[in-house]
């Protein structure tokens, strides 16, 4: 049988071994709150990448409107002839393709005068003036 010295060792030895187990269940759990911290942090940095990409987006939706506005705002649409016009610009421009989506499409001389983008033929009054190549 074991002296006291020796059981009391033993204790002690275990007491160690449960101390260093311990702190090393701590070292894992701290481990693990960074991993999830950094998974976070990387998780925000996505969030913030994907705004910042939606932000360049609309930055340049903006741009764009606002060229369009700037080459729309001195045109008058001609009823007469059911073409667009612009102050100062010898030419028209298809009602159609910038009803549909915002072109400002010089009509063509040909039979009639014809948009090339979406080939609707309008009347050939004397008064009205297209591109013609």
């Amino acid at each position: 049988m074991p002296s006291w010295k020796e059981r009391f060792a033993g204790g002690t030895a275990l007491l160690t071994k449960l101390s260093d187990n311990a702190q090393k269940i701590d070292d894992l759990r701290d481990e693990k709150n960074l991993l999830e911290f950094q998974q976070q942090a990387l998780d925000l940095q996505r969030i913030l990448y994907e705004a910042e990409q939606e932000i360049f987006r609309l930055n340049q939706e903006v741009d764009e409107l606002k060229d369009k506005m700037r080459h729309t705002d001195s045109l008058e649409f001609d009823e007469k002839l059911g073409v667009y016009r612009k102050d100062g610009d010898p030419l028209s421009y298809c009602a159609n393709c910038f009803h549909t989506n915002g072109s400002l499409v010089p009509l063509q001389v040909s039979s009639g005068i014809k948009c090339t983008v979406c080939g609707k033929v309008f009347k050939n009054p004397p008064a009205m003036v297209a591109f013609s190549r």
